[in-house]
């Protein structure tokens, strides 16, 4: 009776996931494929630079004779191909079946995370009700969050005991795996816990020193050149990615002019963007700092992390939101009230359930409307902590913004857009009589379609240490990946690119000649 009484509230999650773990194995493979077929061209020894490359990706796997998959393994490390190895000997619906049921058992670290602070079991009750929409979603898709969940809390708590050796362990390896809990060496800073620090360091240099046994070095030096930079500007598909909801697509449409897709700019300086998304990432390791000042409950100065891991994620999903796990925890040990606390819950609730196409629909801003959402739940809920110091931030931030503004540079691409409505991975394209015809990937493999375009000649121009020149001069200044420029009645140049985009997404673009 005694066991009984400890997991029946945990009855509700285990019941809700093991119903969608049913309906998983007649769903599509979805993101589990980009983890499987990693691990299998690893197996293969067919894991280079190219596997980042959604094309060659998706031709790998369209090759072994797999339908309807449509890929990409960029951003992920090398290091999750090498997990997910032991995987590649089962059949891919097998072995997303397995995955699940390991992801979801490791869910047990809720449990542990209550037991530890004495937290009432009624909020182990809520948690299906809650985050109904991303416990879905990481099954079905076969995602990697619960266990990303499991390392952090694993971590956390053997951080509390002081079970340092553990701790670097399960962090070193979700550092590793995900990239994005590396905030967790300023947690660790703001501890002042240096020895932590750079063990958790050398962990994870070990990590990716031993992962070489089964990965080229060239992998890891694309990776950390090329594969990371674009994922940390939030570069995975395309350029306007507002189903991401993060940060940093809300500056992008703000003030990223493009005259297809994004006519109606604030003010048209990409360098605003980077700047803007900077000073909102110093106001928010600020704030950790005061946090933890203020000696607050373990709990609720670690879901802070947990919750700028959200945040600030260029890339956001309804995935990571069961990171926020925690912060819903948290509230049984903060000091407001049991209204307040109810207000909470329903913001976190619309945050994790509103379906995407209710808010994608409206006009921007409005269109960001989870996001706005999750920036007033963590207004409301870590102000009272920090209301002393708000003002003086803000008014840092302000003169900082202003200066920005006054020094922002204008921006150097004069390249647009070419099509409106483009696919995602456009990868060749050709001028012919019937128009212009582009060739792009989709789920049912290569696809060709011709869209009208009068000219007169045509002629190839080549690209000089990945850039544009036409007449001795430079045309484009960005590291993005360029193919086959065109120049068209020595007015126009077109070109793939796939700037601001994710690695090989693509897309047509050109750029209208003002040189005589």
């Amino acid at each position: 009776m005694k066991v009984i009484k400890k997991i029946a509230h945990f009855i509700p999650l285990i019941l809700l996931s093991v119903v969608i773990l049913i309906k998983s194995f007649n769903f599509e493979i979805h993101d589990f494929a980009n983890y499987y077929f990693g691990a299998f061209f690893l197996k293969e020894g067919l894991f280079d630079i190219n596997i980042y490359f959604p094309y060659e990706f998706n031709y790998k796997i369209h090759d072994l004779g797999y339908k309807n998959i449509f890929g990409c393994y960029s951003p992920q490390t090398p290091i999750l191909a090498t997990l997910f190895l032991p995987f590649t000997g089962l059949n891919i619906l097998i072995a997303k079946f397995i995955f699940n049921t390991i992801s979801i058992l490791l869910l047990s670290s809720l449990n542990k995370l209550v037991n530890h602070f004495k937290i009432n079991r009624v909020y182990l009750f809520f948690i299906p009700i809650i985050f109904f929409v991303p416990i879905k979603n990481n099954i079905l898709f076969g995602q990697f969050y619960f266990i990303l969940l499991f390392l952090l809390i694993e971590g956390f708590l053997a951080y509390l005991k002081n079970n340092k050796i553990r701790t670097v362990i399960f962090w070193s390896l979700a550092i590793t795996i995900k990239l994005t809990p590396i905030l967790l060496f300023i947690y660790l800073a703001y501890k002042k816990d240096i020895k932590t620090i750079i063990q958790l360091a050398l962990s994870c240099f070990l990590i990716v020193l031993t992962s070489l046994l089964f990965v080229e070095y060239k992998v890891w030096e694309f990776y950390f050149l090329e594969v990371i930079t674009k994922a940390n500007n939030g570069n995975i598909i395309n350029t306007y990615a507002d189903n991401f909801q993060s940060v940093l697509m809300f500056l992008r449409r703000c003030f990223i002019y493009d005259e297809v897709v994004n006519k109606n700019v604030l003010i048209n300086s990409p360098a605003l963007t980077i700047y803007f998304l900077l000073i909102i990432k110093l106001i928010a390791v600020a704030f950790g700092y005061i946090l933890n000042k203020k000696s607050l409950n373990p709990l609720v100065l670690f879901s802070y992390w947990l919750t700028l891991f959200v945040l600030l994620s260029p890339s956001g999903s309804t995935y990571y939101l069961v990171l926020l796990i925690p912060f819903f925890f948290s509230l049984s040990k903060s000091n407001h009230s049991n209204y307040f606390k109810i207000a909470i819950c329903i913001l976190l609730f619309l945050i994790c359930n509103i379906p995407a196409h209710f808010y994608l629909d409206f006009k921007f801003p409005f269109s960001y409307l989870r996001l706005f959402l999750l920036i007033t739940m963590m207004t409301l809920y870590f102000y009272n902590y920090i209301k002393k110091y708000a003002l003086k931030i803000g008014l840092i931030s302000l003169i900082g913004s202003l200066l920005v503004i006054t020094f922002s540079t204008k921006k150097i691409d004069n390249s647009e857009l070419l099509l409106e409505d483009s696919p995602i991975l456009i990868y060749n394209y050709n001028l012919n009589n019937s128009g212009l015809e582009y060739v792009f990937w989709s789920q049912n493999g290569e696809m060709k379609k011709t869209t009208p375009y009068n000219y007169n000649i045509q002629e190839e121009l080549s690209l000089v240490d990945n850039q544009i020149y036409y007449k001795n001069t430079q045309l484009t200044f960005n590291q993005s990946n360029k193919v086959k420029p065109i120049l068209v009645d020595n007015k126009v140049i077109i070109y793939l690119s796939d700037n601001n985009r994710g690695l090989g997404f693509y897309t047509l673009k050109q750029i209208k000649l003002t040189i005589e």
